[in-house]
């Protein structure tokens, strides 16, 4: 979570390609699923395998559009996403 405290549960991996928005969690085999986003957790690991990172990035949100234009400049948002950890 966003205080430090480290939270031992299930998450469902999907074997991510890309790095995930948010990942169904349960605390325990017979407990309810819940979504976790990075606006709630600072990060997230698989044990013996990958970990993600809470950061604030800045998106270029151009290709999204898809009317083209003369503008070369890219249309930058900030976003909170989850990053992989390349170690």
């Amino acid at each position: 979570n966003l205080t430090g405290d480290s939270i031992d549960g299930l998450i469902r991996s999907d074997g991510w390609r890309s790095n995930p928005y948010g990942y169904s969690y349960k605390e325990s085999e017979n407990a309810e699923v819940e979504l976790i986003s990075p606006f709630i957790c600072k990060e997230m690991r698989l044990i013996g395998s990958q970990k993600f990172i809470r950061s604030t990035v800045a998106i270029d949100q151009s290709a999204k559009n898809s009317i083209v234009d003369a503008n070369k400049e890219p249309d930058f948002s900030n976003e909170i996403v989850f990053l992989k950890v390349l170690i």
